[in-house]
Protein backbone atom coordinates (compact mmCIF):
# COMPACT_ATOMS: atom_id res chain seq x y z
CA UNK A 1 0.00 0.00 0.00
CA UNK A 2 2.63 2.53 0.78
CA UNK A 3 4.63 1.82 -2.64
CA UNK A 4 0.94 2.68 -4.68
CA UNK A 5 0.78 5.92 -2.37
CA UNK A 6 4.42 6.56 -3.04
CA UNK A 7 3.69 5.79 -6.91
CA UNK A 8 0.34 8.39 -6.59
CA UNK A 9 2.48 10.96 -5.21
CA UNK A 10 5.20 10.73 -7.99
CA UNK A 11 2.84 10.53 -10.52
CA UNK A 12 0.99 13.80 -8.98
CA UNK A 13 4.94 15.91 -8.79
CA UNK A 14 4.68 14.40 -12.61
CA UNK A 15 1.99 15.68 -13.37
CA UNK A 16 2.88 19.03 -11.85
CA UNK A 17 6.22 19.46 -13.05
CA UNK A 18 4.85 19.13 -17.09
CA UNK A 19 2.22 21.09 -16.74
CA UNK A 20 4.31 24.01 -14.85
CA UNK A 21 6.87 23.32 -17.93
CA UNK A 22 4.12 23.66 -20.90
CA UNK A 23 3.06 27.02 -19.46
CA UNK A 24 6.59 28.49 -19.09
CA UNK A 25 7.06 27.71 -22.47
CA UNK A 26 3.29 29.48 -23.43
CA UNK A 27 3.99 32.73 -20.91
CA UNK A 28 7.81 32.83 -22.92
CA UNK A 29 6.74 31.68 -26.61
CA UNK A 30 7.58 34.79 -28.65
CA UNK A 31 5.46 37.23 -30.48
CA UNK A 32 7.18 36.73 -33.56
CA UNK A 33 6.86 32.58 -33.67
CA UNK A 34 3.29 32.87 -32.93
CA UNK A 35 2.46 34.93 -35.99
CA UNK A 36 4.84 33.21 -38.42
CA UNK A 37 3.07 29.48 -37.33
CA UNK A 38 -0.15 30.47 -36.42
CA UNK A 39 -1.41 34.29 -37.98
CA UNK A 40 0.04 33.68 -41.12
CA UNK A 41 -0.75 30.42 -42.01
CA UNK A 42 -4.13 30.98 -41.01
CA UNK A 43 -4.54 34.35 -42.21
CA UNK A 44 -5.68 33.24 -46.09
CA UNK A 45 -6.16 36.69 -47.35
CA UNK A 46 -3.15 37.98 -45.95
CA UNK A 47 -4.96 40.58 -44.23
CA UNK A 48 -2.73 41.26 -41.54
CA UNK A 49 0.75 41.94 -41.47
CA UNK A 50 2.65 42.39 -38.48
CA UNK A 51 6.83 44.12 -38.80
CA UNK A 52 9.16 44.33 -35.82
CA UNK A 53 7.59 41.79 -33.68
CA UNK A 54 9.01 41.72 -30.17
CA UNK A 55 8.08 40.29 -26.72
CA UNK A 56 5.74 37.13 -25.94
CA UNK A 57 2.66 35.60 -27.27
CA UNK A 58 0.96 37.28 -23.98
CA UNK A 59 2.37 40.69 -24.06
CA UNK A 60 4.11 42.28 -26.62
CA UNK A 61 4.50 44.49 -29.64
CA UNK A 62 4.45 45.11 -33.57
CA UNK A 63 7.27 48.00 -34.27
CA UNK A 64 4.36 48.40 -37.41
CA UNK A 65 0.61 46.71 -37.76
CA UNK A 66 -1.15 46.73 -40.85
CA UNK A 67 -4.74 45.20 -41.49
CA UNK A 68 -6.96 45.28 -44.25
CA UNK A 69 -4.75 47.85 -45.69
CA UNK A 70 -4.90 50.30 -43.03
CA UNK A 71 -1.65 51.63 -40.76
CA UNK A 72 -2.10 51.35 -37.67
CA UNK A 73 1.29 52.01 -36.47
CA UNK A 74 2.96 50.31 -33.09
CA UNK A 75 0.60 48.03 -32.19
CA UNK A 76 0.44 46.61 -28.20
CA UNK A 77 -1.48 43.59 -26.83
CA UNK A 78 -1.94 41.50 -23.65
CA UNK A 79 -4.09 38.67 -23.66
CA UNK A 80 -6.19 37.75 -21.18
CA UNK A 81 -5.97 34.13 -19.64
CA UNK A 82 -9.39 33.87 -18.18
CA UNK A 83 -11.37 34.68 -20.90
CA UNK A 84 -10.03 31.37 -22.61
CA UNK A 85 -12.85 29.81 -20.25
CA UNK A 86 -15.46 31.82 -21.91
CA UNK A 87 -14.91 29.87 -25.04
CA UNK A 88 -13.04 33.16 -26.12
CA UNK A 89 -9.27 34.83 -26.56
CA UNK A 90 -9.37 38.24 -25.38
CA UNK A 91 -6.82 41.18 -25.10
CA UNK A 92 -6.11 44.76 -24.39
CA UNK A 93 -5.06 46.24 -27.54
CA UNK A 94 -3.42 49.50 -27.74
CA UNK A 95 -2.68 50.84 -31.32
CA UNK A 96 -0.74 54.25 -31.63
CA UNK A 97 0.43 56.27 -35.08
CA UNK A 98 0.79 59.02 -36.64
CA UNK A 99 -2.03 61.08 -34.96
CA UNK A 100 -3.42 58.44 -34.13
CA UNK A 101 -4.58 55.94 -31.11
CA UNK A 102 -7.04 53.24 -30.40
CA UNK A 103 -7.21 51.59 -27.37
CA UNK A 104 -9.82 48.97 -26.19
CA UNK A 105 -11.05 45.62 -25.07
CA UNK A 106 -11.14 42.53 -28.09
CA UNK A 107 -12.58 38.84 -28.17
CA UNK A 108 -12.29 36.49 -30.67
CA UNK A 109 -14.74 32.98 -29.91
CA UNK A 110 -13.60 29.64 -31.18
CA UNK A 111 -16.54 30.23 -33.80
CA UNK A 112 -14.59 33.32 -35.35
CA UNK A 113 -17.29 35.66 -33.88
CA UNK A 114 -15.20 38.84 -33.07
CA UNK A 115 -16.19 40.89 -29.77
CA UNK A 116 -15.10 44.40 -29.10
CA UNK A 117 -15.38 46.23 -25.99
CA UNK A 118 -14.99 50.40 -24.54
CA UNK A 119 -13.04 50.98 -28.09
CA UNK A 120 -12.18 54.62 -28.01
CA UNK A 121 -10.40 55.90 -31.21
CA UNK A 122 -8.62 58.89 -32.76
CA UNK A 123 -7.21 59.18 -35.99
CA UNK A 124 -7.00 61.23 -39.05
CA UNK A 125 -9.77 61.29 -41.92
CA UNK A 126 -6.61 60.91 -44.02
CA UNK A 127 -5.48 57.49 -42.93
CA UNK A 128 -9.01 55.28 -43.93
CA UNK A 129 -8.39 56.62 -47.39
CA UNK A 130 -7.22 52.88 -48.39
CA UNK A 131 -11.17 52.25 -47.98
CA UNK A 132 -11.85 54.83 -50.93
CA UNK A 133 -9.74 52.55 -52.86
CA UNK A 134 -10.40 53.54 -56.61
CA UNK A 135 -12.44 56.59 -56.21
CA UNK A 136 -11.16 60.29 -57.09
CA UNK A 137 -11.09 61.63 -53.92
CA UNK A 138 -9.13 62.89 -50.89
CA UNK A 139 -10.65 63.42 -47.75
CA UNK A 140 -9.39 65.57 -44.50
CA UNK A 141 -10.31 65.87 -40.85
CA UNK A 142 -10.37 64.40 -37.59
CA UNK A 143 -12.30 61.28 -36.72
CA UNK A 144 -13.18 60.14 -32.86
CA UNK A 145 -14.77 56.97 -32.58
CA UNK A 146 -16.23 55.66 -28.96
CA UNK A 147 -17.48 52.36 -29.75
CA UNK A 148 -19.58 50.64 -26.54
CA UNK A 149 -19.37 47.06 -27.71
CA UNK A 150 -19.48 45.30 -30.83
CA UNK A 151 -20.53 41.50 -32.20
CA UNK A 152 -19.19 40.63 -35.92
CA UNK A 153 -19.24 37.55 -37.55
CA UNK A 154 -18.90 37.83 -40.77
CA UNK A 155 -22.04 36.39 -42.97
CA UNK A 156 -23.90 36.01 -40.08
CA UNK A 157 -24.09 38.76 -37.66
CA UNK A 158 -23.50 42.68 -36.80
CA UNK A 159 -24.35 44.40 -33.93
CA UNK A 160 -22.73 47.80 -33.07
CA UNK A 161 -23.42 50.18 -30.15
CA UNK A 162 -21.41 53.27 -30.38
CA UNK A 163 -20.70 56.90 -31.76
CA UNK A 164 -18.33 58.61 -34.29
CA UNK A 165 -17.83 61.92 -35.27
CA UNK A 166 -16.38 63.72 -38.27
CA UNK A 167 -14.59 66.44 -37.20
CA UNK A 168 -13.86 69.04 -39.56
CA UNK A 169 -14.98 67.32 -42.11
CA UNK A 170 -13.22 67.99 -45.81
CA UNK A 171 -12.76 67.02 -49.23
CA UNK A 172 -9.69 67.38 -50.62
CA UNK A 173 -9.84 66.69 -54.33
CA UNK A 174 -10.61 66.77 -56.82
CA UNK A 175 -11.82 70.28 -55.57
CA UNK A 176 -11.86 71.63 -52.07
CA UNK A 177 -14.60 71.49 -50.31
CA UNK A 178 -15.62 71.78 -46.59
CA UNK A 179 -18.73 70.07 -44.62
CA UNK A 180 -18.16 70.72 -41.03
CA UNK A 181 -18.83 68.70 -38.35
CA UNK A 182 -20.62 65.46 -38.89
CA UNK A 183 -22.39 62.86 -36.25
CA UNK A 184 -23.07 59.22 -36.82
CA UNK A 185 -24.80 56.89 -34.27
CA UNK A 186 -24.80 53.44 -33.97
CA UNK A 187 -27.49 51.39 -32.59
CA UNK A 188 -28.12 47.35 -33.17
CA UNK A 189 -31.39 46.32 -33.61
CA UNK A 190 -33.32 43.05 -34.41
CA UNK A 191 -32.33 43.00 -38.08
CA UNK A 192 -28.65 44.19 -37.74
CA UNK A 193 -27.14 47.72 -36.90
CA UNK A 194 -28.50 51.18 -38.19
CA UNK A 195 -26.50 54.16 -38.53
CA UNK A 196 -28.48 57.70 -38.08
CA UNK A 197 -25.99 60.26 -39.95
CA UNK A 198 -26.54 63.70 -38.82
CA UNK A 199 -24.50 67.39 -38.97
CA UNK A 200 -23.50 69.35 -36.81
CA UNK A 201 -24.21 72.88 -37.62
CA UNK A 202 -21.67 73.33 -40.35
CA UNK A 203 -21.77 73.76 -44.08
CA UNK A 204 -23.42 70.78 -45.06
CA UNK A 205 -26.91 69.43 -43.82
CA UNK A 206 -26.98 66.02 -43.35
CA UNK A 207 -30.06 64.17 -42.04
CA UNK A 208 -30.33 60.20 -42.46
CA UNK A 209 -30.08 56.37 -42.03
CA UNK A 210 -27.92 53.62 -42.96
CA UNK A 211 -29.32 49.88 -42.15
CA UNK A 212 -26.75 47.20 -42.30
CA UNK A 213 -28.30 43.40 -42.14
CA UNK A 214 -27.23 40.77 -40.06
CA UNK A 215 -26.70 38.96 -43.98
CA UNK A 216 -24.56 41.85 -45.25
CA UNK A 217 -27.43 43.57 -47.24
CA UNK A 218 -27.52 47.44 -46.67
CA UNK A 219 -29.90 50.30 -47.21
CA UNK A 220 -28.64 54.02 -47.38
CA UNK A 221 -31.49 57.30 -47.40
CA UNK A 222 -29.57 60.25 -46.80
CA UNK A 223 -30.90 63.92 -47.45
CA UNK A 224 -28.34 66.45 -48.07
CA UNK A 225 -28.14 70.39 -48.48
CA UNK A 226 -26.00 73.11 -48.04
CA UNK A 227 -26.20 75.76 -45.34
CA UNK A 228 -23.31 78.10 -46.62
CA UNK A 229 -24.26 79.45 -50.00
CA UNK A 230 -20.30 80.69 -50.79
CA UNK A 231 -19.32 77.27 -51.26
CA UNK A 232 -20.54 76.93 -55.22
CA UNK A 233 -18.55 73.64 -55.34
CA UNK A 234 -20.27 71.85 -52.61
CA UNK A 235 -24.15 72.57 -54.04
CA UNK A 236 -22.89 71.52 -57.62
CA UNK A 237 -21.53 68.54 -56.25
CA UNK A 238 -24.80 67.55 -54.04
CA UNK A 239 -27.06 68.27 -57.37
CA UNK A 240 -25.02 65.31 -59.41
CA UNK A 241 -25.71 63.04 -56.37
CA UNK A 242 -29.77 63.35 -57.52
CA UNK A 243 -32.77 65.41 -57.71
CA UNK A 244 -33.11 68.48 -55.05
CA UNK A 245 -36.75 68.80 -53.26
CA UNK A 246 -38.55 71.69 -53.20
CA UNK A 247 -36.73 72.14 -49.46
CA UNK A 248 -33.64 71.89 -51.07
CA UNK A 249 -32.34 68.55 -50.34
CA UNK A 250 -30.87 66.06 -52.19
CA UNK A 251 -31.90 62.23 -51.36
CA UNK A 252 -29.47 59.88 -51.89
CA UNK A 253 -30.68 56.33 -51.77
CA UNK A 254 -28.52 53.55 -52.73
CA UNK A 255 -29.13 49.15 -51.64
CA UNK A 256 -26.34 46.67 -51.98
CA UNK A 257 -24.38 44.31 -49.88
CA UNK A 258 -21.33 44.44 -48.14
CA UNK A 259 -18.20 43.20 -50.45
CA UNK A 260 -17.19 40.05 -49.52
CA UNK A 261 -20.04 39.20 -47.00
CA UNK A 262 -21.08 35.33 -47.18
CA UNK A 263 -24.71 34.34 -48.13
CA UNK A 264 -26.45 33.12 -44.76
CA UNK A 265 -30.30 32.79 -44.48
CA UNK A 266 -30.50 32.74 -40.80
CA UNK A 267 -28.89 35.01 -38.09
CA UNK A 268 -27.58 33.64 -34.26
CA UNK A 269 -29.07 35.19 -31.64
CA UNK A 270 -27.15 38.29 -30.05
CA UNK A 271 -26.01 39.79 -26.95
CA UNK A 272 -27.68 43.10 -28.09
CA UNK A 273 -29.24 44.51 -25.03
CA UNK A 274 -26.83 43.11 -23.03
CA UNK A 275 -24.95 46.23 -22.19
CA UNK A 276 -26.14 49.51 -21.66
Amino acid sequence: MKKIAMNRHWTVFIVLGVVAYVYFLLINFPASATYNYFVTPLDRGKKVKLQGLSGTLWAGQAAQAQIANLNFGKLNWDLKLFSLFTGKLGAELLSEGLGSRIAGQAEVGFDQTLYLDMVEAKLPANMLMPLFYGFPIAIAGQITADIKYAEIKQGKHIGIEGKMVWHQAALTAPQAVELGDLFVAMLPDKDGTKLLLSDQGGPLTLDGTILVKHNGQYKVNIYLGTRDKSQPMLSNGLKMLGRTNPQGKVLVSRTGKLKNWDDIKDSPPSRQGSKK
